[in-house]
């Protein structure tokens, strides 16, 4: 695999592509010392003069060294080379949520409360540091080797000074909130929305928006209406719906906040719940992964979707 990035250091080498999307390619490394894995992620610049002036880039590391948090991925060190900006990161063993939910379907309730607790804590920790992720998605929640979830990619995070104060129309489309869509100003309630759908993805496995059709998903993201299909619902609790319900909610003043989520009847019980993830890397629970006709929706597996920022 030797090539596959050039690194200013000796440091690391690559041994694989794990991820790749519209601004920044991934690979796994081992650190050539300590045989430590990372994760390196690589961001090309769009022109020169971006080596010593991308804001983007810059904003990502000053937001990655401002939190720690169980729940983060931790970035490791940064660098930039002739081409590339570089950031060594934490490295989860067990892929990411959408990965993991090609291979086994939809969650149990226990174990989808079990990340959706860590997720949540995640999104609280950067709320109250004023941070929103805006592209909170199932290919940014990472996996660690003890079954764990990490929020990653905080390449389109933003730290605001008031609420409701951001106006860029950036994310991924099915996980967009309406507010983002309709050119809305708007604040940390985009990540409420985006969890939401996390969760039901993990409850139902299928999206509540995806669809063939970007204008038909874009119709269903406005309207909010969840398609709760009583063979994929009969068997979750009234309490994990009606959380659902409220974080996926049009009216970004009315959507639940995350720490009034982990409060929730459903995650209220969250500082004293012990995830039960025995054999979390061993497949479990298994589940077709393609949606059904009666579904009218994508496939499961077409879910990973570029992500938009204008």
């Amino acid at each position: 695999m030797t090539g596959l990035i050039y690194a200013p250091t000796n440091d690391y080498r690559p041994l694989k592509l794990i991820g790749e999307g519209g601004t920044a390619t991934v690979y796994a490394a081992e650190n050539n010392i300590t045989k430590q894995k990372y994760a390196i992620k690589c961001i090309k610049f769009r022109n020169k003069s971006e080596k010593s002036s991308d804001k983007v880039f810059q904003n990502e590391i000053n937001i990655l060294k401002s939190i720690d948090h169980p729940n983060v991925a931790a970035l490791h060190e940064y660098f930039t080379g002739p081409q590339h900006h570089f950031l060594v990161m934490e490295f989860a063993e067990g892929g990411d949520l959408l990965d993991d939910l090609q291979k086994r379907g939809r969650y149990s309730e226990e174990h989808a409360k079990s990340f959706a607790i860590e997720i949540m804590r995640a999104v609280r920790y950067c709320h109250d540091r004023n941070i929103v992720h805006r592209d909170l998605k199932p290919e940014n929640i990472l996996i660690d080797k003890f079954g764990c979830a990490k929020l990653a990619d905080f390449g389109l995070s933003k730290r605001i000074q008031k609420p409701n104060s951001l106006t860029t129309r950036c994310g991924t489309l099915i996980y967009m909130a309406p507010e983002i869509l309709d050119h809305d100003t708007y604040g940390k309630a985009v990540d409420i929305w985006s969890s939401g759908i996390i969760i039901f993805i993990m409850l139902a496995g299928y999206h509540p928006f995806a669809h063939e059709s970007q204008d038909a998903s874009r119709e269903m993201i406005r309207k909010g209406k969840l398609c709760l299909y009583p063979s994929y619902w009969d068997d979750k609790s009234a309490e994990a719906i009606s959380l659902i319900k409220d974080m996926i909610c049009v009216c970004p003043s009315q959507r639940i906040t995350a720490n009034e989520s982990l409060k929730s009847s459903w995650l209220g019980s969250s500082d004293q719940f012990v995830a039960k993830k025995v054999n979390f890397l061993n497949p479990f629970n298994y589940f077709s992964v393609k949606v059904s006709m009666e579904m009218k929706k994508e496939p499961f597996q077409q879910l990973r979707s570029r992500v938009i920022c204008v």
